[in-house]
C-alpha cells in the first residue's frame, strides 16, 4: 500500500509539472507568435504597394 501511494503521488506530481511546463510553453509560443505577426504586419505596411509605385 505504501508503494502504491508513493507511485500515485509521484504520478500526480509529474502530471502537475508537465501541465505547468505546458502552460508556460504555450504562453511563450503565443507571445512569440504575436511578436512575429506584429513585425510582419509592420513590414507589410512600410513596404510600398503596387498602387503606390504605379
Amino acid at each position: 500500500m505504501q508503494v502504491e501511494f508513493a507511485n500515485l503521488s509521484q504520478l500526480i506530481w509529474t502530471f502537475g509539472v508537465l501541465c505547468l511546463a505546458g502552460s508556460i510553453g504555450g504562453a511563450m509560443v503565443g507571445a512569440t507568435l504575436v511578436d512575429v505577426l506584429k513585425s510582419y504586419s509592420d513590414k507589410q505596411r512600410k513596404q510600398p504597394t503596387r498602387e503606390d509605385v504605379g
